[in-house]
């Protein structure tokens, strides 16, 4: 299987093997009554790159990936081996989808890094992205940014939808940006207005203030459980 699928009910995430969703040609994205509440959901590492170790679905509903990290330079100038940093991202669907992060530190030293999460929602309809040709489209409305994070759209039936985001840890920082519409595929116009989907970029620790990770930390030292719901 390309993708990493998990599923309860009537809702369900398709998303890459490491755990990420980019806003792509293949479909990704948290789904919820055939519409897509989250169409980016991308976890980035400050400064390195995360590799992908193993990923594992035991359950239709639950799985767990394991990373690590490649040589980098961390936020004190310290050379940090590859390997030596792992981090893993634990996630259910159970009417609702959660998400666990937890980062550890097995160099004999302290380790500053950050890390972002980007998300972004278009509620675009399952069979629109299939290509099927819809009806018109709504309008995205501004997200609400506050101890939880609010994606918004307005359907053309005037019914609003949204997905909410809440974190145990809340972000140092969020960011908005407003991307340019998708461009009109040459052989299908649009069926009416898309307009921009806001995305969404939370720092767990940017500078000031970074993740410190003790040398060889027995436990996780970073537990943030993420909880998107979309709402019909």
């Amino acid at each position: 299987m390309d993708h990493l699928v998990l599923a309860d009910n009537g809702t369900f995430i398709v998303s890459q093997w490491n755990g990420d969703i980019l806003d792509d040609e293949r479909g990704l994205g948290l789904y919820r009554s055939d519409m897509r509440h989250l169409s980016r959901f991308e976890l980035v590492p400050c400064g390195w790159t995360a590799e992908l170790m193993s990923a594992s679905a035991d359950r239709n509903y639950v799985a767990t990936i394991q990373l690590s990290n490649g040589a980098f330079l961390d936020m004190r100038g310290q050379t940090v081996l590859p390997h030596t940093i792992s981090l893993r991202r634990n996630r259910v669907v159970a009417g609702s989808f959660v998400e666990r992060i937890g980062l550890q530190n097995y160099n004999p030293f302290p380790v500053e890094t950050a890390l972002e999460l980007c998300v972004a929602a278009d509620f675009r309809d399952m069979f629109d992205i299939r290509g099927f040709a819809r009806g018109r489209r709504g309008t995205m409305l501004p997200p609400e940014l506050g101890e939880q994070v609010v994606l918004r759209y307005q359907g053309a039936d005037g019914i609003e939808r949204r997905t909410r985001l809440s974190f145990d840890r809340p972000p140092v920082e969020m960011v908005v940006e407003e991307p340019a519409p998708p461009p009109t595929p040459p052989d299908r116009p649009l069926p009416g207005p898309i307009g921009a989907c806001p995305t969404v970029h939370r720092a767990d620790a940017h500078r000031p203030g970074p993740l410190r990770l003790p040398a060889r930390a027995g436990e996780p030292t970073v537990g943030d459980r993420h909880h998107p719901a979309g709402e019909r």
